[in-house]
């Protein structure tokens, strides 16, 4: 398991050949995206999704990226500190810097969107 200071713990990240990244992450209930969001009630921010998203994305392909945009993004389930959450991310239908993700959470679907980023050189 790999911890950082990124406030989430990567535990698993496979690159399927450029057309799919599939990880498993999880983040402790010491993270720092859990911090007055809510005490009595903790669930993970949408940013902190989308920000592990991307990190996922910088990880498979060694590649820094910057988010631009952010489209068709529905939040569908609270997820909980210490919860293990599935990541899945494409290539969104050949548009350059676009990408599809899905996050799971006990096979229950958390978030799925569509965002832009741009890799930088």
């Amino acid at each position: 398991m790999n911890h950082d200071n990124k406030g989430y713990c990567l535990q698993r990240l496979e690159n399927l050949s450029g057309q799919r990244i599939s990880a498993t992450v999880r983040a402790p209930a010491s993270s720092v995206w859990f911090s007055g969001h809510f005490p009595q009630d903790p669930v993970l921010p949408g940013i902190a999704q989308l920000f592990i998203v991307l990190q996922v994305i910088e990880e498979a392909t060694k590649r820094a990226v910057v988010l631009q945009k952010v489209h068709r993004t529905k939040y569908r389930r609270v997820i909980r500190p210490e919860e293990e959450i599935e990541i899945s991310v494409s290539p969104a239908d050949n548009a350059a810097g676009q990408w599809r993700f899905e996050l799971t959470v006990e096979k229950q679907l958390a978030c799925r969107g569509r965002l832009q980023a741009q890799f930088v050189e």
